[in-house]
């Protein structure tokens, strides 16, 4: 989704507490992205993988110039060969949990589908762990039911709750947090500069009319360019002001509605 349909979307959801709670999530997203120098890793479920919100991030980071929201997908089963990038697994978490207080400075987002199962306990314990280690457990929770929701809610220190029932899908939901991620705006400016944009709008003089020029071909007084004569001045009786200047036959040139006198018929 591009900036210009993620526009569109926020005016669809202006008026609702989307747009409110999806910036407060981003912005504390990268608060503690940046406060670390980056090292934002992503991990969804053993049955669903935030690809989607990895690419976009990724996204912003390029375009905002934010590095330190590049993330670092997390994946549960590596196929062999995959890229550097797409080849991090589990055994991530689990030397930040054996390093004891090196998850210090990392922010873990885990990501948990709308009707999928709950994350397994597996994943719980390392979530657990690396917490414990120091670093900021994010949690966007697609409304996972069971005592596995539960308890990665309990132990995110910030949650953006996007259940099946409150009428965004996860993806869209992805979208509007990775748009807002990178955006670094005050709390109250994008307010005050609506307001400033719609005083300016009201107190803007109305555009001029454009001057009639004629039709083609027709001059007029005050067409003339620097240097030429004003006609209007040197033929006064020619024209009323405004009007097009017609210049009068000359005597020795006849009227249309006259023979020209070598004319034999």
């Amino acid at each position: 989704m591009d900036a210009v349909r993620v526009a569109l979307l926020r005016e669809v959801l202006a008026g609702t507490d989307w747009l409110r709670d999806t910036r407060r999530f981003a912005r504390t997203l990268r608060r503690s992205a940046r406060a670390h120098g980056g090292g934002l890793l992503l991990v969804g479920t053993a049955e669903y993988e935030p690809w989607h919100l990895a690419a976009h991030l990724d996204e912003e980071a390029a375009r905002a110039g934010r590095p330190e929201l590049h993330p670092t997908l997390v994946r549960h089963r590596v196929p062999p060969g995959a890229p550097a990038h797409l080849a991090t697994g589990l055994d991530r978490l689990d030397r930040l949990n054996r390093a004891g207080g090196a998850g210090r400075g990392r922010t873990l987002l885990v990501v948990v589908p709308q009707g999928g199962p709950p994350p397994g306990e597996s994943l719980l314990e390392r979530v657990d762990g690396v917490r414990r280690g120091g670093a900021t457990v994010l949690a966007l929770d697609g409304g996972s039911p069971g005592e596995g929701g539960r308890e990665v809610r309990a132990l995110a220190h910030e949650v953006l709750a996007a259940p099946a029932s409150a009428g965004l899908d996860l993806d869209t939901v992805q979208h509007l947090v990775s748009a807002a991620a990178g955006e670094d705006v005050p709390p109250g400016r994008r307010f005050r500069d609506g307001l400033s944009r719609l005083a300016a709008q009201l107190s803007a003089a109305p555009p001029e009319p454009c001057p009639d020029a004629g039709y083609p071909g027709e001059l007029t007084p005050h067409a003339a360019y620097p240097g030429e004569p004003n006609l209007g001045a040197a033929y006064p009786d020619a024209a009323y002001p405004g009007e097009p200047y017609s210049p009068q036959p000359s005597p020795r040139q006849p009227r249309p509605d006259q023979p020209h006198p070598r004319d034999p018929w």
